[in-house]
């Protein structure tokens, strides 16, 4: 999967775009370091993959298109369950619209 990932993130590709989406992973209302995928909702493929800060729980993905997009967050540890997001757009900020 990491070959798929990594041509997708060449420069050109139809999902690279300027927008960005920024969120905060959180466990029990606390923020939370957990690896977050980024998935085309339309073909369910991934497209990028990366952690959340363990400090603050934010992750971003940049130059990503509009979308819309799926993020899902998987706990390693299996404490909790995986959190989904779906519907997500991105926005120039990053910010929900």
């Amino acid at each position: 999967m990491s070959a798929i990932i990594s041509q997708q993130q060449q420069l050109g590709h139809p999902l690279n775009g300027l927008l960005r989406i920024t969120e905060t992973v959180t466990v029990l209302n606390a923020p939370a370091a957990r690896p977050v995928a980024l998935i085309q909702q339309a073909g369910w493929n991934v497209h990028r993959l990366a952690d959340s800060d363990p400090v603050t729980g934010t992750v971003t993905f940049s130059n990503i298109s509009a979308g819309p997009w799926v993020l899902v967050s998987r706990d390693p540890v299996g404490e909790y369950q995986a959190v989904a997001l779906s519907d997500r757009r991105a926005t120039p900020d990053g910010s929900r619209p």
